[in-house]
């Protein structure tokens, strides 16, 4: 069976009762990588955050605008060396960003932090669906190692290693250009025609039945609207029962639940409990509205 084969089989519909997404907060120094490959270095994530999304922009700009008249010959051979220019620049840098993390995965720079497996093993009493919104392999090995060969994770925006269902035929090693930059969509206007509807299909692959959501270091940044969209179809399940968010700050983070849930107008009453990894503790909480001060 093929790496593609393997993840529609763990993407079909399921019935796990944990689904577990995990971010950046699961790994130590997930962002290293990432601040080396730009060539700038920030105090904090979501300061990068402002360089992806204007390159991202930039790059919805250029594909959408047809450019100067075609009869000014100069302006025209101007306009398509920027877009060129700016698309060679966005690949190289994907590419940058893959080397970077795979450099730092050899050497134990980034790998996950100390209380994953305890907080893991303590809150999900089955083999959870799992999924990722990091670049990195990191959570890929610790479920091989957990669970077996055969559990695969479902990489959200990507991933360094393993190309993805949504763009076939690509080599093992230009598996970095399946990589979404923060604000990044999978109906980016640049991207492919036969790509767009394959990569946003596999990020909702059916999930069903399940009754925990766990969020492991996920901050559910505003410019990732096409993750909380599907988070949004998540909250919005029959089943669901129960919410656990593992982070330093979990009442930011259900307070963005919150709001995401109001967006599609979820007024269900759920349970939810927060954990901070750092300390282990832990505070419960009823979803229903109001934020969580």
């Amino acid at each position: 069976m093929s790496d593609n084969e393997k993840v529609l089989e763990t993407s079909k519909i399921n019935t796990e009762k944990i689904v577990l997404i995990t971010g950046s907060g699961s790994v130590k120094n997930s962002w290293k990588p990432i601040y080396r490959a730009i060539g700038m270095q920030f105090d904090e994530p979501e300061l990068s955050n402002i360089f992806f999304s204007s390159i991202v922009h930039e790059l919805r700009v250029l594909s959408f605008l047809s450019g100067p008249d075609q009869e000014d010959k100069y302006l025209k051979i101007t306009w398509e060396k920027l877009k060129n220019t700016r698309f060679e620049f966005y690949s190289s840098l994907k590419k940058r960003i893959a080397i970077e993390i795979k450099k730092s995965i050899k050497i134990n720079e980034i790998e996950l932090q100390d209380n994953f497996e305890f907080l893991i093993d303590k809150y999900c009493d089955s083999i959870p669906l799992l999924y990722t919104t990091n670049w990195d392999d990191i959570i890929q090995s610790f479920a091989f190692t957990k669970y077996g060969k055969n559990h695969f994770v479902n990489f959200i925006h990507g991933s360094i290693n393993r190309f993805h269902v949504f763009m076939p035929g690509i080599s093992h090693n230009d598996a970095f250009h399946s990589l979404l930059l923060p604000s990044e969509t999978s109906f980016e206007h640049y991207f492919p025609e036969s790509t767009k509807t394959h990569l946003f299909s596999y990020s909702l692959s059916p999930i069903c039945n399940f009754e925990k959501l766990i969020f492991y270091g996920i901050s559910l940044s505003p410019l990732d609207s096409e993750l909380n969209y599907m988070i949004s179809s998540l909250l919005n399940r029959n089943s669901l029962i129960l919410i656990i968010v593992i982070d330093p700050n979990y009442k930011s983070i259900f307070n963005r639940l919150l709001i995401i849930m109001s967006v599609s107008n979820n007024s269900k009453e759920l349970k939810g409990i927060g954990i901070d990894p750092n300390t282990l503790k832990e505070e419960k909480f009823i979803l229903k509205g109001k934020p969580i001060v």
